[in-house]
């Protein structure tokens, strides 16, 4: 439900079902969303946000804006980094301390999020 705050409407906080759903949907966009540099590159960047928000309203049966979307993986990706960040301090306390194997984080192929349910395919929105 939105809330209005202060004369500003609020969504709802994200589901961890809507986060699966963003994630794979930005997964399958990738080397558009996530590419770094500038220039006609970044017109496809907006097109690709686009087809997300369309293809997220579609899957999860809500509307969230290109904005947001793309504001809540960033801080997705935000907060892996930091969590990944924190296992390989502990991990080389654990290494250092006790002996234990270090964990090398960057041979990890991480998801942002653990794929534990299926998600639905697109074709029934037409998309």
């Amino acid at each position: 439900m939105d809330k209005i705050e202060n004369g500003i409407k609020k969504n709802s906080n994200f589901t961890y079902d809507e986060e699966q759903i963003l994630v794979s949907l930005v997964d399958k966009y990738k080397n558009i969303v996530e590419y770094k540099k500038s220039g006609s590159m970044m017109w496809k960047q907006k097109d690709a946000w686009k087809n997300i928000e369309k293809e997220f309203a579609c899957t999860s049966g809500k509307f969230r804006s290109s904005k947001n979307l793309k504001e809540k993986y960033l801080n997705l990706k935000k907060r892996t980094k930091k969590k990944l960040s924190l296992l390989e301090k502990y991990s080389h306390l654990l290494t250092t301390r006790y002996k234990v194997p270090a964990i090398k984080t960057a041979s990890l192929n991480i998801r942002l999020i653990d794929d534990t349910s299926s998600i639905d395919t697109y074709a029934s929105c037409g998309i």
